[in-house]
């Protein structure tokens, strides 16, 4: 339904459709920008819309899940949190093993940056992403696992 109202518009219809955004996110070295949503009716505070765009019209929505995609994601997210935590990007990477991010950007709102990895263990089931947050510096902050519980686009490899 969102998709429908909102691919192909400018950011402003996805502002009037879903209210105030929670933050815009900047590709590095991209033209393409991601404004994050609150989803409602949401009491445990786990979801969003994340509507991308590049440059002034809306490419892709998606609901997301903050958490992993099943509960072996626990304590993966746990250790690596821990490997993590402090260092720098090239170091992540290493510790993570999961590849080059595929995306790196910036919040408009706090100037941290977040990197995504390809987070599956297969590459079968639902798409879903390593989240790691960093602050101003670059170091890590944050490690949390993203689920794609809907989207109009496939993943971020297309």
């Amino acid at each position: 339904d969102l998709e429908a109202k909102l691919v192909g518009q400018p950011p402003a219809a996805a502002i009037a459709e879903l209210g105030p955004y929670l933050d815009t996110w900047r590709e590095d070295r991209g033209a393409r920008h991601w404004l994050v949503f609150p989803v409602k009716l949401d009491p445990l505070d786990k979801f969003r819309y994340v509507v991308e765009a590049d440059g002034d019209r809306i490419v892709a929505v998606s609901k997301v899940e903050r958490g992993g995609a099943n509960e072996l994601d626990i304590p993966r997210r746990l250790v690596l949190r821990e490997k993590v935590k402090g260092k720098g990007a090239p170091e992540c990477q290493r510790e993570l093993g999961m590849g080059a991010p595929l995306l790196t950007a910036r919040s408009e709102t706090t100037g941290r940056t977040a990197q995504l990895y390809d987070a599956r263990m297969v590459e079968v089931g639902k798409t879903y992403y390593c989240l790691l947050r960093c602050d101003a510096g670059g170091k890590c902050e944050e490690l949390d696992f993203v689920t794609v519980e809907a989207s109009s686009k496939s993943d971020l490899h297309s």
